[in-house]
């Protein structure tokens, strides 16, 4: 067997590995974590927005993959809710989906003390540098790119996925 032929082999043989993950980027967990609010991980942009009482959300990123691109799903849908309230406190609400789940909710509060003093009775099963952890839930704060402090409410199953996607296929 020539040696361009072992190339072209090898070549296809790990293009096709490549593709095959055996992992379904889009299947939706019967188990999912309430994020903030009665907000559930893995449920639909539609099924948010009837739970939120159909707010005027604004569109903040909307992408994916290209038409015809042979690799696993990827979308990123990404709205903010200008007025939401959490444990008495009002705020800014952020959301992602990956795949059309939920993934993720970043609350902004106007009054960052009084929010972080409502939070602090939250059931941890681990504490380590701000961050709190219950089952598949991660909840921390932080500062964005613009010095506001914001506290996100995420399921590590999901965040983890994206990851994954991004390690294999990008």
């Amino acid at each position: 067997m020539g040696i361009a032929r072992i190339a072209f082999l090898l070549v296809a043989l790990l293009s096709c590995c490549r593709r095959e993950t055996g992992e379904d980027f889009t299947a939706v967990k019967t188990d999912p974590e309430i994020l903030i609010g009665d907000l559930r991980s893995y449920s639909s942009p539609e099924i948010v927005a009837t739970a939120l009482g159909h707010p005027a959300w604004q569109v903040t990123e909307r992408s994916g993959l290209a038409a015809g691109d042979k690799r696993p799903p990827f979308n990123i849908f990404s709205v903010v809710v200008a007025s939401y309230r959490d444990r008495g406190q009002d705020g800014e609400l952020h959301l992602t989906f990956f795949n059309s789940r939920l993934e993720s909710a970043s609350f902004y509060p106007h009054d960052v003390g009084a929010y972080r003093a409502a939070l602090g009775a939250f059931p941890s099963r681990d504490v380590r540098a701000g961050e709190l952890r219950q089952r598949y839930l991660r909840v921390w704060n932080a500062v964005d790119h613009k010095s506001r402090e914001y506290f996100l409410w995420g399921d590590d199953r999901l965040m983890e996925q994206q990851k994954r996607w991004i390690a294999r296929f990008s």
